[in-house]
């Protein structure tokens, strides 16, 4: 089926305008690495996704992320995932 994105629903939850806002306030330069790292296992990102010596191989490699793509770029592969 198409993909239907956030914006196009009559009320999403989440924008991506939104959570960029909050990651660039102060509740969101207050992350780290290790909250992450629960947050990866706990949302179940390793199931599919490598990043570093943990997880899986289904899904692309999450250890070189940051280099090869934006923030922006990141967070709409996670609201989106079957969007590109």
């Amino acid at each position: 089926p198409e993909p239907i994105l956030a914006e196009q629903t009559a009320e999403p939850k989440w924008s991506l305008d939104f959570i960029e806002q909050y990651l660039d306030g102060d509740n969101g330069k207050a992350g780290s690495p290790a909250m992450g790292a629960i947050v990866y296992r706990k949302a179940q990102c390793a199931a599919c996704h490598k990043f570093q010596d943990s997880g899986e191989v289904i899904g692309p490699d999450l250890t070189s992320l940051a280099r090869r793509f934006t923030r922006r770029e990141t967070l709409e592969s996670i609201l989106y995932p079957s969007h590109v």
